[in-house]
């Protein structure tokens, strides 16, 4: 892979992670099927989104550095100085830092949501870091889940840290998604479902039948948890047949999170095949990287290619740091 597809792949990347997200954001949170096609509204430009903006962060603070080292203490000091979310995961683990406990405790201590899906939308940025390189890519990625995240939470952020960081140098979605279970524990929740996505695509080629049938094992009350969002990625990428919009449209019509899996097909898609998103959805969200005053203290770039070229600059600087061990410590 030269450095000029490389560039190219990873501002597809983030093309299709922006364009995903915006098209699930007013779908985001409820069980309904969805029948789109199309933005719907169609947007009159980018929107704020976590998916993107805490990738954003992390990259700028670590170009930064004049050694960027990864590991769970550096991203949870990260989170300290730059980060201001409040809400499910985030908030839980804002607090636990807070109160002195740190990763992976901060991730596990009274955290009702270990399995949602606030780290597994973070992962583009370990892949695009370590582009061909799936098990260093799953390295990183459990060094930034562990903070907020346990269990399926976790696992479900190194899945996709495999299957985008061997999408650089492999098309085939079904060897993709093969890498990531292999990176799975096998009797998992989330092993289970991803298998169940796939048996059940390869039996009846419906992606209606196989999403209802996912939804009636795998739904709660816990809109965000990545044991039925990730099986719902997968069916929407096997059933897309190679076509952007379809596939993202499928992401999201099968409810749920749904900017998170729309976003996160889209950004899977993108490394995949980066000359097959069409104008027709870039053209109502630009090009910009558009930042929520939830982060703070730092300045992360102000368009999509200029996050590119910030990520291309780090993929050779950065480097995997050994976390020490850590106490579960409350502060008094």
């Amino acid at each position: 892979m030269t450095e000029m597809m490389f560039r190219k792949k990873v501002l597809a990347c983030w093309f299709g992670k922006n364009i995903g997200g915006t098209l699930g954001g007013p779908y985001e949170g409820f069980p309904e099927c969805n029948d789109l096609t199309f933005y719907d509204p169609v947007p009159s430009g980018s929107m704020p989104n976590d998916d993107l903006e805490l990738q954003a962060m992390y990259a700028a603070a670590l170009a930064r550095m004049e050694k960027p080292e990864i590991n769970r203490e550096i991203l949870a000091d990260i989170w300290l100085e730059h980060m201001n979310f409040h809400c499910d995961e985030y908030a839980v683990a804002m607090r636990n830092l807070a109160l002195g406990i740190r990763p992976p405790w901060s991730g596990s201590y009274d955290n009702y949501y270990v399995n949602g899906m606030g780290a597994a939308i973070r992962s583009e940025l370990w892949a695009c870091l370590a582009p061909g390189d799936p098990a260093l890519a799953a390295r990183f990625a459990y060094e930034d889940a562990c903070i907020d995240h346990a269990g399926d939470g976790i696992d479900a952020e190194g899945f996709f840290a495999v299957v985008e960081s061997l999408a650089f140098v492999e098309a085939d979605i079904r060897t993709l998604i093969d890498a990531g279970l292999a990176s799975l524990p096998p009797d998992s929740v989330l092993a289970e479902g991803i298998r169940m996505a796939c048996s059940l695509w390869d039996s009846t080629g419906d992606w209606r039948t196989v999403r209802d049938a996912l939804f009636r094992r795998y739904a709660t009350e816990f809109k965000t948890d990545v044991r039925i969002n990730i099986p719902f990625t997968v069916l929407a990428l096997l059933s897309g047949e190679g076509d952007f919009g379809k596939t993202i449209c499928l992401a999201v019509n099968c409810g749920q999170d749904a900017d998170c899996t729309g976003a996160t097909v889209g950004a899977i898609f993108g490394i995949i095949n980066p000359d097959l998103i069409s104008e027709e959805w870039l053209k109502p969200i630009g090009h910009s990287l558009v930042v929520s005053k939830e982060i703070s203290g730092i300045q992360p770039p102000a368009t999509l290619e200029a996050f590119t070229e910030l990520v291309a600059g780090l993929r050779n600087r950065v480097t995997l740091k050994d976390a020490p061990e850590t106490e579960f410590d409350l502060k008094p």
